[in-house]
């Protein structure tokens, strides 16, 4: 173990000094296609994105696994008392609220790593169900229904324009 150890650190040393501690910091980005000439096109899904929270989640402690999101996620949010808190994802996919996120219903926001972003309001959600939300990450953003009118009142129905 401690040879391989020693030849790992060896083969870092190339690439970079190493600090004190033996950490090499680099920069990862991402990139499009086998040449880079064109931009990815957003992938065509056929479920809307969907919510499972993890079965042990409470209003004080969330996880939550969002699906069919299409690309990798740069970040998740929970509204809570009206302000947006950041999410952090775990290596086994769920995002985390460490101090809750109340007992609901729940407002998300998903945003990929090139920018898409969606909101989507008003789940209740319970542990272990999957809850489809009809919102897609890609494609035109939903187009909010117009608010009701009032009716026009009596004088304003007998009004003729010229």
């Amino acid at each position: 173990m401690a040879r391989h150890r020693r030849r790992r650190r060896r083969g870092l040393g190339a690439i970079s000094a190493l600090g004190a501690a033996g950490v090499v910091l680099w920069t990862v980005n991402l990139l499009n296609g086998p040449a880079c000439a064109a931009p990815r096109a957003d992938p065509q899904l056929e479920r809307s994105l969907g919510f499972v929270v993890k079965p042990g989640s409470d209003e004080e402690w969330l996880a939550v696994q969002v699906l069919d999101h299409g690309g990798p996620l740069r970040s998740v949010e929970v509204r809570v008392d009206g302000h947006w808190r950041d999410l952090r994802r775990r290596d086994d996919g769920y995002w985390v609220a460490r101090d809750g996120a109340g007992d609901g219903p729940f407002a998300f926001r998903v945003t990929d790593v090139r920018a898409h972003r969606r909101t989507v309001d008003d789940l209740d959600l319970v542990p272990g169900e999957v809850q489809r939300t009809g919102v897609f990450l890609y494609g035109p953003a939903p187009v909010p229904s117009p608010a009701p009118t009032p009716a026009p009142a009596a004088a304003d129905s007998q009004r003729v324009a010229c």
